[in-house]
């Protein structure tokens, strides 16, 4: 726990001066001040004046490039007035009285066009440009030269079309995290997405709006509030008083920028909690910016550097701190530390330098980095064992960001260690922990997601596969943030496994790129493999033979994958080689190696078998691996083995045949007797859907009336059934099949039964023969939906809602209305959702307001039901 000692005190007036703690420098200032200074023409805004102006003005405003602004009234104004208020602006930005007095606004642009060069450079802002003459705004744009930056604030839409100029209104909008930086943490994220919706991501009426619902207190873009410390002089208290009073209400962000601002030396007894305090509200840039704020002897201190050395990781900024970490390590042994720099800098001492860490402390830090080493060098059992004693320690200890982190670890571990189904709940309960401790780490999020949905290819259990993906969105300027690649390369093997192979392998490529040559060749098996299905090989056969030349100085491991990558490429190439590649690479992750690299090396071994038609030694490969493969889905195969015909056929030769018929009427349908295909006319599906939900049979009357309806003839029946008879056994009297039978909508009822709504879901590909008029089908399809809706409905299950939405292709506004009231409001989800819902409601015409549960129960009944 953060402690500073400080006198007994009155703490409502500290307090007091606690809540009056602002943010000055927002993210979205420095993205405006950046992009209008890298603009080469005059800057055009037309959003208006006022409240934009002065803020635009005061984020343009640096030493360097002071500003001139002149504001122009709306009405008509003095042209010598006018001239001699830009006279003032350039001097007071020049700090000199160069320009005189009763030019004009004409003359004094003139004369500041020919000294610019020489006093410049500025940013100059004119304020209200709709009121300028045509030749006067040509004085003014002119200026824009030598460094010298001119922002038009101009109420006429038109100017940039006329001129050569850069209109950036829609630039100014918020972006989401912009927003979120804004309010400091007081939203939700939900909260923040409503209002930024409902301004329209104007920044004056985002700022305005968050004022008005909080007082005033989260406006903190408009204008610069007096420091903390300033505000303690007035109550009349020293700032380590003041100090003491925020850590006491555990208002970490704010007391560790008063404590870097005032109180330095109190930063390494404050630095863990409020350290944690940034990373569990993803504040890493506004964290960074403190830390760069402090002495140097700070840094020396173990908890601060670590704390400095993780967020530069975060941002991808990790060079600039190395060398104060190497320093620090070569005379202390500052465990956590060490551990997290070994982690994230894999040498061949990795594992060394981690156990020295656990040796000399034990907590979830040293810990969680102890298992990453662990897992590299095979000893997977053991690291999965650490990193659960992590967890447990890290939930003690109530570190709530480390919990999710260490979660998505062991979700990660399991998928290496082939145990895929249980790494996917461990993907989900870490997505579930995030949300339920309210975390706002983006990133955090995002890792566990991937984990999550990685898992969902690997097995292929496609509910939530979908949503997870959306939100996992690609940034390359986090290329190289430690883990981040495992982000995009899960967002590349769903490109992969969709067939979008372009795709894939642009991302594939990205993550290959941005690694260090000693870690290059762990990166390269999945871009070799997606260079070989999009035909490129020389390319293919290039990277794999860098890799085995760049891995001979590195681990192990990656010496072991470089093998993998230049046996994929030689297998596709049919070159010699590739089988003793291939061999050595499987054998090495045998084990505890790498399922997911063994599996790979295995599937490219059979591909090779059956190439030279060796189908008994395929299966003896596949053997090797068959306890690996059980837990694969189709995506898996696909992922691990690529787009094979062969492959696919292989697969599907080893499922053990049904003797009997096996049909498959959900969604688009296929029907196979005796695990061969059967080619069936619409009508003839029909009949055998109403054979197959008819267990006592039927007679011909039954049969008529069930695919035909009241107008059916006995004979077309009849016809019916004989042409049926054709392709598959059916007895008569009654009529009914007469060979073993299954079908997938007949499955899915009986999980419903038993309360298996999430394999029920897995089944439903679609409605039951959705083109099909026969009133029997009808009323089954009918059933079924409805069935399956209500089950959903009352699982509390918001995946299931949004997943079932999806598969009817509706837009079922229960189902997603439902779903909504699930997602917990800090669910980056629910906005998403919610502007679902109100397309649905445009798409319907549905009236905007809150729906009419017409009896059913509330969120509130479910739960206390489920209770």
């Amino acid at each position: 726990m953060a402690q500073i000692d400080g006198p007994s005190t009155d703490w409502s007036a500290s307090i007091a001066v606690a809540s009056s703690i602002a943010v000055t420098a927002s993210p979205w200032a420095a993205r405006i001040s950046a992009l209008v200074h890298s603009a080469s023409r005059p800057v055009v805004i037309h959003e208006g004046a006022g409240a934009l102006a002065d803020v635009v003005t005061e984020c343009l405003e640096s030493i360097d490039r002071p500003v001139v602004r002149l504001s122009l009234p709306q009405s008509d104004c003095d042209d010598g007035e006018l001239g001699n208020q830009l006279a003032d602006a350039v001097n007071s930005a020049t700090r000199s009285k160069v320009f005189q007095y009763g030019l004009g606004l004409s003359g004094t642009f003139g004369a500041l066009d020919k000294f610019v060069e020489l006093l410049g450079p500025f940013t100059i802002i004119v304020v209200g440009g709709e009121h300028l003459s045509v030749a006067v705004l040509e004085q003014v744009f002119g200026l824009n030269r030598s460094g010298t930056q001119v922002v038009v604030f101009s109420m006429d839409s038109s100017l940039s079309f006329q001129t050569d100029c850069a209109a950036i209104d829609s630039e100014l909008c918020l972006t989401f995290e912009e927003a979120l930086w804004l309010t400091d943490g007081v939203l939700a994220p939900a909260a923040v997405e409503d209002l930024i919706e409902r301004t329209n991501g104007s920044y004056t009426q985002f700022v305005h709006a968050t004022a008005h619902v909080f007082g005033g207190k989260i406006a903190s873009g408009l204008k610069q509030e007096s420091s903390t410390f300033d505000a303690a002089q007035e109550f009349g208290l020293d700032v380590r008083t003041v100090l003491a009073a925020v850590l006491k209400r555990k208002k970490y962000v704010e007391a560790f920028r008063l404590a870097v601002e005032k109180l330095p030396e109190a930063v390494p007894g404050i630095v863990e909690d409020c350290g944690e305090a940034y990373f569990e509200r993803g504040l890493f840039e506004r964290f960074w910016i403190l830390l760069q704020r402090l002495p140097e002897s700070s840094l020396g201190d173990e908890a601060v550097l670590r704390w400095y050395y993780a967020t530069a990781m975060a941002l991808n900024r990790h060079a600039d701190v190395v060398p104060l970490v190497e320093k620090l390590l070569a005379h202390s042994e500052a465990p956590e530390l060490r551990a997290h720099y070994a982690a994230s800098m894999p040498r061949s001492n990795l594992l060394s330098e981690t156990t020295r860490a656990v040796l000399a402390r034990v907590t979830p830090i040293t810990l969680r980095h102890h298992a990453f080493a662990l897992s590299i060098s095979g000893q997977l059992t053991e690291a999965i064992e650490t990193l659960q004693r992590a967890l447990r320690l890290a939930e003690l200890l109530g570190r709530d960001q480390l919990v999710v982190a260490i979660a998505t670890d062991i979700a990660t571990a399991l998928q290496r260690n082939g145990a895929f189904r249980e790494s996917l709940w461990w993907g989900e309960w870490a997505s579930s922990q995030y949300i339920e401790r309210g975390l706002n780490e983006h990133y955090r999020r995002l890792c566990a997601l991937s984990a999550m949905a990685f898992s969902k290819l690997l097995t292929g259990q496609d509910v939530g596969l979908a949503e997870a993906l959306q939100e996992l969105h690609i940034s390359e300027s986090l290329l190289g943030v430690p883990s981040y690649e495992g982000i995009v390369s899960t967002v590349a093997d769903a490109s992969f496994v969709r067939g979008q192979l372009e795709r894939a392998l642009q991302l594939y490529e990205a993550v290959y790129d941005s690694n260090p040559f000693d870690q290059v060749a762990s990166a390269s098996v999945d871009y070799v493999k997606c260079l070989v299905e999009v035909g490129r090989l020389e390319t293919a056969i290039e990277v794999g033979g860098r890799v085995v030349a760049l891995s001979r100085g590195a681990s192990e491991y990656e010496r072991n994958c470089a093998l993998l990558s230049l046996g994929i490429a030689r297998r596709a190439e049919g070159h010699p080689d590739a089988v003793n590649l291939l061999r050595t690479a499987s054998n090495a992750f045998s084990g505890e190696g790498d399922a997911i690299r063994f599996i790979q090396a295995k599937l490219n071994l059979i591909l090779l078998s059956l190439h030279k038609s060796a189908y008994t030694e395929a299966v003896d490969e596949l053997d090797d691996c068959r306890h690996l493969v059980a837990e694969l889905g189709g995506s898996g195969w696909t992922l691990l083995g690529g787009h094979s015909e062969a492959l696919s056929s292989f697969r599907s030769s080893l499922e053990e045949p049904f003797d009997g018929i096996d049909a498959r009427v959900l969604g688009s349908p296929s029907m196979r007797l005796n695990a061969r295909s059967v080619e069936l006319s619409d009508r003839q599906l029909d009949f055998l859907v109403v054979l197959l939900s008819s267990q006592d049979g039927l007679t011909l009357q039954e049969v008529a009336t069930r695919v035909y309806g009241d107008r059916a003839v006995l004979g077309t029946a009849k016809a019916l059934i004989s042409r049926l008879r054709g392709a598959i056994p059916v007895e008569s009297r009654p009529y009914r099949l007469a060979v073993p039978y299954r079908a997938d909508f007949l499955e899915l009822l009986e999980h419903l039964k038993r309360g298996q709504v999430r394999q029920a879901l897995n089944l439903y590909k679609g409605p039951l023969l959705p083109d099909s008029d026969s009133p029997a089908v009808v009323e089954l399809r009918e059933h079924i939906d409805e069935a399956l809706r209500q089950a959903v409905l009352e699982s509390g299950d918001a995946e299931a809602m949004i997943e079932l939405a999806n598969r009817m292709g509706s837009g079922d506004l229960e189902l997603l209305e439902t779903a909504l009231e699930y997602v917990p409001q800090n669910d980056p989800q629910s906005p998403l959702l919610r502007a679902r819902i109100r397309q649905v409601r445009r798409d319907w015409g549905v009236d905007g307001g809150e729906r009419d549960d017409r009896g059913k129960r509330s969120r509130t009944d479910r739960r206390s039901g489920e209770r």
